[in-house]
């Protein structure tokens, strides 16, 4: 057991373990007894960090979903250099390999949106919020490159940036169902030929 005079550590255990079944689950069918065995922490210690199972998810979002989507999505894209370079560098780079969790599992951000969306308003704002943080960044990012010649001026950013984020997600769930990367392959090279057309000519 994972001993309570290391609370962070505690702390963090639980996160993982919490995360890991709730991908794996979804957060309603996610078993507390699971999380404590995998954390290695008993059901004190979870009361100790969290009110409940809600709670501990709630954090799962802002400490572990949130920074995933940060790397993979968003830092990538706000590096110097053109952006529709950064978004087709970034799109090939997240393509599920086969037997990853991505290949497997799907998207945990969206995975959260399907199932919780429409029944808890908590969820439903963090969720929305990571989701307008990658969006805002793509197109904050294509708005620059218009500024700088890179992008065409007939481009509405923002609406870009809805059509990539979507098409992502949608290319990410629908891999997870076929259990295909080609799947993801396909469609992906589709939408590096619509990033292709946002180039000024």
């Amino acid at each position: 057991m994972t001993s309570r005079k290391n609370p962070g550590r505690t702390r963090s255990a639980l996160l993982e373990a919490a995360y890991q079944e709730i991908y794996r689950h979804g957060f309603q069918a996610a078993s507390l007894d699971r999380i404590l065995t995998a954390a290695g922490v008993t059901k004190g210690a979870l009361y100790h960090h969290f009110k409940n199972k809600r709670e501990m998810a709630y954090a799962v979002i802002d400490e572990i979903i949130a920074p995933f989507v940060e790397r993979t999505w968003i830092r990538p894209i706000q590096t110097q250099g053109n952006p529709i370079d950064h978004l087709i560098s970034v799109t090939r780079s997240a393509s599920p390999v086969e037997g990853s969790d991505l290949y497997l599992l799907g998207c945990p951000l969206g995975n959260l949106a399907l199932e919780m969306a429409s029944i808890d308003d908590q969820f439903r704002d963090k969720v929305v919020s990571l989701f307008d943080r990658w969006r805002s960044t793509v197109g904050s990012c294509l708005e620059q490159g218009k500024l700088r010649g890179e992008v065409r001026g007939s481009i509405d950013p923002q609406r870009a940036a809805g059509f990539y984020v979507a098409v992502v997600e949608g290319m990410i769930g629908l891999t997870m169902t076929d259990r295909n990367t080609q799947t993801y392959t396909s469609a992906g090279g589709e939408l590096i030929r619509y990033l292709e057309s946002l180039r000024v000519a």
